[in-house]
């Protein structure tokens, strides 16, 4: 692997913690506008499980279903970014041979009705990057999204929140 195929895996692993903490932190706020007690309770959950609270305190406060199904939209997308984060975090990295190509190689081990199989990729830093815009886009869809619910009245947030 080249020195740029670890700067851009950091990218993207930054980029995704980024995306992470901006979900748990509106995610707290709806819980109660007293960030300890919302934090305590989500500290635990695993990304999914947090996106899952998310959206249901979300929908259970704000009564738009414009926004709501903004939202639904949005959160597919931010779970197939959380594959393809996966894919990458939790994958085997090294260099190719030359017969399949320039980049890094990338070994994800799956198991599928009980047969072990390996898919190998040979990524370019355009590919990893690729992803890492994509998370880029999500949280500030996802910032864009708690902007229109706060300018409509629709979720209040505590004085932390400045948009």
């Amino acid at each position: 692997m080249k020195e740029q195929h670890y700067k851009e895996l950091g990218l993207l692993i930054v980029n995704f913690q980024t995306l992470e903490q901006t979900i748990a932190f509106f995610t707290a706020e709806l819980i109660s506008t007293d960030q300890t007690l919302g934090n305590i309770l989500i500290s635990k959950m695993s990304f999914r499980n947090l996106c899952e609270v998310f959206t249901t305190l979300f929908n259970y406060r704000c009564s738009n279903s414009e926004l709501n199904e903004e939202l639904k939209k949005l959160f597919t997308r931010i779970k197939e970014t959380e594959d393809k984060r996966n894919t990458y975090v939790h994958s085997t990295w090294g260099f190719p041979s030359t017969q399949l190509g320039e980049g890094a190689l990338r070994i994800k081990k799956k198991i599928k009705k009980n047969l072990l199989s390996f898919d190998l990729a040979v990524l370019k830093e355009d590919d990893i990057r690729k992803t890492t815009i994509e998370i880029q886009k999500v949280i500030n869809e996802f910032l864009d999204l708690m902007k229109k619910a706060k300018e409509k009245g629709l979720l209040v947030f505590s004085s932390l929140v400045k948009m």
